[in-house]
């Protein structure tokens, strides 16, 4: 059962959207896992905190990844 954790100000920070991808919706239906986009400060406890908060289920693991951007060019050129 999950703890209840009053929501504040700071949980809506954490997470920032959820990935909608083929590979998420994938793991949603064979492995009930779900994948968000959160702030590049928010660590693992916060994390967890913040989806127990909003969504009110029990988190067992929190897996986290960190993906470098694009790079973007800029001006004339092919590409």
């Amino acid at each position: 059962m999950a703890k209840t954790i009053p929501v504040s100000d700071e949980l809506f920070g954490v997470i920032v959207r959820p990935l909608l991808t083929e590979r998420s919706t994938i793991m949603k239906e064979r492995y009930n896992q779900y994948a968000f986009e959160v702030a590049l400060s928010a660590d693992k406890g916060s994390i967890k905190r913040a989806v127990q908060a909003l969504f009110k289920v029990d988190v067992k693991a929190v897996r986290t990844m960190v993906v470098p951007g694009k790079y973007r060019r800029y001006g004339r050129g092919g590409g």
